[in-house]
């Protein structure tokens, strides 16, 4: 086989929402009610980063008499040359002005967004890497069909192959994949919280 599934990765697309106030314990109260939701909480930031397989894809085959029964013929189909993509975006905070903010405030406000910026590009790569296992199981990925001829033995190839990626990759199963390795990055918690003891 010499097909080729690949990930198209977009940049990242940074999305900021604006918070404000005089002392950490009210930027974090405002970051509580603005923040994106992600299970029904709000969070101080968050990454989306789909990914889309292609709708309509393109095989290369190979059809040849049976050596195993005569009389019939055996037919592989795999993926020619496909490309799934991958969209991230970040959702972080941006404080409208720090002027308010003693110097030790200020130092923490900056170790926190440093943290999470860090935390969610964690979200971006682990995403990434699941996205580029996803591509090489769909590279991998061949069916397998006999019939009396070269026809019908190309169209049980081609019901094999939709069995086998529907079992691996249909329905929901991309994206429970995808959530599944997500929540496993949160599983200690939402990434670093903001030391509002801090005056």
């Amino acid at each position: 086989m010499g097909g080729s599934v690949t990930l198209k990765k977009d940049a990242t697309k940074i999305v900021t929402y604006t918070v404000g106030g005089d002392t950490l314990a009210e930027i974090w109260k405002d970051i509580q009610k603005k923040g994106p939701k992600d299970g029904g909480k709000n969070r101080a930031g968050f990454t989306k980063a789909p990914v889309t397989t292609p709708n309509n894809l393109k095989f290369d085959k190979e059809v040849k008499p049976n050596p195993k029964k005569a009389g019939e013929f055996e037919a592989k189909i795999w993926i020619k040359s496909e490309k799934i993509t991958m969209k991230p975006e970040i959702k972080m905070p941006k404080l409208a002005s720090d002027k308010k903010l003693s110097p030790k405030a200020k130092k923490e406000w900056q170790r926190f967004m440093k943290e999470l910026a860090a935390h969610e590009e964690e979200h971006v790569t682990a995403t990434e890497d699941e996205a580029k296992a996803v591509a090489q199981e769909m590279q991998d990925l061949e069916g397998i069909g006999t019939g009396k001829d070269e026809k019908s033995a190309l169209k049980a190839a081609q019901k094999d192959f939709i069995k086998k990626f529907n079992a691996a990759l249909g329905g929901s199963k991309l994206d429970d994949r995808l959530k599944k390795v997500n929540k496993a990055l949160d599983s200690g918690g939402h990434g670093p919280v903001l030391d509002t003891s801090i005056p």
